[in-house]
């Protein structure tokens, strides 16, 4: 059976099919590919999460993700503030008239 292995990193995805035989778990993938993991990495079968002892089936994609390196609601309320800036900034004029645009 022909599986995919795909390695997600900030220089980009790298890719290889491997063939394996049935009943191969996602080890043997990562074994056979050359592609090692990073301890903090989350691995994946179509972006559901998976552990390494997971039986894979003809055509699955398995995916090795990096980590969260902040919080998604965090991100979120980062986001927020930052965008809160930007509208008083285009809605205050001078003397807290409307009408005015970014200084």
């Amino acid at each position: 059976m022909q599986i995919v292995v795909a390695q997600v990193s900030k220089q980009g995805v790298r890719h290889q099919t491997v063939d394996l035989p049935e009943g191969a778990l996602v080890s043997d993938a990562l074994r056979v590919s050359g592609m090692h993991p990073a301890k903090e990495a989350v691995l994946a079968i179509h972006n559901v999460r998976t552990t390494e002892d997971t039986v894979l089936v003809d055509g699955d994609r398995v995916e090795i993700l990096p980590a969260l390196s902040v919080d998604p609601m965090t991100a979120r309320r980062l986001r927020e503030a930052k965008n809160q800036g930007l509208r008083r900034d285009l809605t205050l004029g001078r003397n807290g008239g409307k009408h005015r645009l970014m200084k």
